[in-house]
């Protein structure tokens, strides 16, 4: 009988959250693709993902800078699925985005349904960048709290933001641009897309706040939904947007 003796097995284990700083540079790629200053964590070449490793961050602050560079995801060869979204924000984590390279920066959501995904009492902050997603370029639920002071947001078949539950969400400024679906059922039931969507009922109502930004739809009815859901009937009321803008502040309607 035959004895093999000093047999090391090596397993390396894929991390699925991210925790510390460390795990944010992995996740992109390692020291090539991301320098770590602080909790600061800076882009030195564009990152490919795999639509299935994705960054979930969990715990932690973490500054992210873009630095002229774009985050994408990769799909898997004749895949037709597209990966969820890029980033998705849970527990109490909080991410700000900035972009270095006078916001040319961005998360490239061509195969992503999502760019960005904020909730639990996640906190999201954004300076500046492009970001694009197939559906809802950002959307905000449960007790997530965002705040976005420039970029660019563009959806190609949803809404370019989305706000839901008790979630808060600051807009100071920024591009919004609602996508656009090829439609050949009944009109009726045709989805309604716009550029910011807010829904809420009475026992879970966001607080939102806009102080600024530029909203771009097909139409005047593409720009901005406000939708109460009414407990007794369970229908969808319209909302006036004026009562989300902060004081001294109005919304201004115009055609290009």
């Amino acid at each position: 009988m035959a004895y093999i003796k000093n047999i090391k097995f090596v397993v390396k284990t894929y991390k699925k959250y991210i925790t510390t700083a460390q795990d944010f540079q992995e996740k992109l790629g390692g020291p090539e693709f991301a320098e770590i200053n602080g909790n600061t964590i800076k882009l030195k070449k564009n990152v490919e993902l795999d639509s299935e490793k994705t960054l979930h961050i969990k715990s932690g602050e973490y500054i992210l800078d873009l630095n002229g560079h774009t985050i994408s995801v990769k799909l898997e060869e004749n895949s037709q699925m597209y990966a969820e979204n890029i980033i998705e924000l849970q527990g109490t984590s909080k991410l700000t985005i900035k972009d270095s390279s006078n916001g040319n920066g961005s998360i490239d959501g061509t195969n992503s349904f999502m760019a960005i995904y904020a909730r639990e009492q996640s906190t999201l902050v954004i300076e500046n960048g492009k970001y694009t997603a197939v559906a809802n370029v950002i959307i905000v639920e449960e007790k997530a709290k965002v705040t976005i002071n420039n970029g660019s947001f563009k959806s190609k078949e949803a809404n370019a933001i989305s706000c839901y539950s008790e979630t808060e969400l600051y807009i100071n400024g920024g591009t919004f641009e609602a996508g656009e679906i090829e439609w050949d059922g009944p009109e009726e039931y045709a989805p309604e897309i716009v550029a910011l969507r807010i829904m809420y009922d009475s026992e879970m109502q966001p607080k939102v706040v806009l102080k600024g930004g530029k909203f771009i739809g097909k139409d005047k009815m593409s720009i901005l939904a406000v939708t109460y859901i009414d407990p007794d009937s369970d229908e969808c009321k319209p909302v006036d947007v004026k009562t989300m803008l902060a004081e001294g502040y109005k919304f201004e309607t115009a055609e290009e």
